[in-house]
């Protein structure tokens, strides 16, 4: 495989869409340690410009070619130029809302209406030759609906989709298949030479660039754990676990890859990163009480050994109805997340989840925010 940054390098300038979210801030900083000029987006735009002092501090010709510029997802006129001299975007900016009974204006609506809006605003620019958008595993298929009875272990990759999720069940996955789709489409119609492929994390772990505060996929995946509410036992459930820095490894990959090979792969350019396989909830706590004996109180040491049915009976009292639906589903659920193209196509690997999940709970613990999270 030829080296891609050759076949991109003409792509100078890359629009990052809110570029203080966690993942958003990592691509921000990747692209530019690759040689690339970044204009960030963000609805808070002095924050995003004090994250990024500190996370390039020790670089100042890196933050000499970041440009950050307010940008609010359902504002149209607030997009106005963003995309002026990019020849790429990536759209990461999306709320992650994803409890039951979200109203449609706080995850449908950004989602939907802000690709909207960011798309027309690369068109109407006239420079941008390659789109990025940020999805999420959950636009493969419906983690809050059990598989068929009777079936095995179930594979799911780029040509997959989450077709039944809706807004009562699922509305963060509803939204983010509908506006994947959508991103699609309107590159599609708006801009025909361009080029567009999606990125497709699991769970997402590592550290944050900077600054203190949590991102809400660590406290999601590691609050059960850290807190002790699995103290007595872990449930069989998998975790396709991903790195922050290895998906803005993979954007850069995108933004760098030549166009003949996304426009090879058509509706199928789109990049899973998670990992395989996917580790055991109680593989988890397993890593972690190895390497910090301190939480070794508040961690299970084993699954729970009840049946499926009386651990769901009790969970039901116990947690949030997302929650308990997400549990139902995924319970003894084999999935394996296909990131070949990944691996292949852009030759990125996802790092180990022990190295992730281990620096993640590293930086918590040392900047004292052990109790933040929830």
């Amino acid at each position: 495989m030829s080296d891609p940054i050759e076949a991109g390098a003409h792509r100078t300038t890359v629009l990052v869409t809110g570029c203080c979210g966690y993942l958003g801030a990592w691509i921000t900083v990747a692209l530019l340690r690759a040689g690339f000029s970044v204009r960030g987006t963000s609805r808070e735009p002095d924050y995003a410009r004090a994250l990024h002092d500190e996370a390039l501090a020790g670089d100042p010709t890196l933050r000499a070619r970041l440009t950050v510029v307010p940008g609010e997802l359902l504002d149209a006129g607030s997009w106005r130029g963003a995309a002026e001299g990019c020849s790429a975007v990536i759209h990461t900016a999306c709320p992650v809302a994803t409890e039951v009974g979200t109203p449609p204006s706080q995850m449908h609506d950004p989602a939907l209406v802000g690709t909207e809006n960011v798309m027309r605003e690369a068109a109407r620019a006239g420079t941008v030759e390659r789109v990025v958008y940020l999805s999420s595993v959950v636009t493969l298929l419906d983690h809050h609906r059990p598989p068929a009875a009777g079936t095995g272990p179930e594979t799911v990759g780029p040509a997959d989709w989450n077709d039944t999720a809706t807004p009562a069940t699922d509305p963060y996955a509803h939204a983010k298949v509908l506006a994947e789709r959508r991103a699609r489409a309107l590159t599609t119609e708006l801009m025909p030479r361009a080029t567009f492929a999606s990125i497709l994390p699991g769970p997402v772990l590592g550290p944050p660039v900077a600054g203190v505060r949590v991102p809400a996929s660590v406290d999601k995946t590691l609050a059960p754990l850290l807190t002790g509410q699995l103290r007595m036992g872990s449930v069989d459930m998998h975790l396709g676990l991903v790195d922050a820095r290895d998906v803005a490894a993979v954007a850069v990959a995108l933004v760098r890859a030549p166009d003949e090979r996304l426009r090879a792969l058509g509706d199928r350019a789109r990049f899973v990163c998670a990992a395989d396989p996917a580790p055991r909830i109680q593989d988890v706590a397993d890593a972690l009480a190895a390497r910090f004996p301190a939480y070794a109180k508040v961690l299970p040491r084993r699954a729970l050994p009840a049946p499926p049915w009386m651990l769901l009976a009790l969970m039901r009292l116990a947690v949030t109805r997302e929650a308990y639906t997400y549990t139902r589903a995924m319970l003894g659920r084999r999935v394996r997340y296909d990131n070949t193209l990944t691996r292949e196509v852009l030759g990125v690997a996802c790092r180990p989840w022990r190295d992730s999940v281990v620096e993640t709970v590293a930086w918590l613990d040392a900047r004292g925010l052990r109790t933040s999270v929830r």
